[in-house]
């Protein structure tokens, strides 16, 4: 289908094509009605917040950790160093992610 792209679409879409790779399309509308209409916005979501919009604890679990290596792989730095551990940045800053 050739939906005319307008930003909130282009957006939503991001969301739910991510929802999906993950198998949580589930959680798309409880997300959007939150306001988290991008991937980005969503990668700045902690756990808590996700859970707080009514995720089951574990999908946003699954959410914030694979939004977490994406985000990682494209833009450190997205989330600005005083909202997380200095710890964190400098791990995310050495590539020194571990699995």
């Amino acid at each position: 289908g050739d939906m005319p792209a307008t930003p909130a679409s282009a957006g939503a879409g991001e969301v739910a094509s991510f929802l999906r790779s993950v198998g949580l399309e589930t959680c798309q509308t409880a997300l959007e009605e939150a306001g988290y209409g991008s991937v980005e916005a969503l990668g700045r979501a902690t756990l808590k917040e996700l859970v707080d919009v009514g995720i089951k604890p574990v999908h946003a679990r699954l959410i914030v950790s694979n939004l977490d290596s994406a985000s990682t792989l494209n833009s450190v730095g997205l989330t600005p160093a005083h909202n997380r551990p200095s710890f964190d940045d400098e791990a995310l800053l050495g590539g020194g992610v571990r699995k």
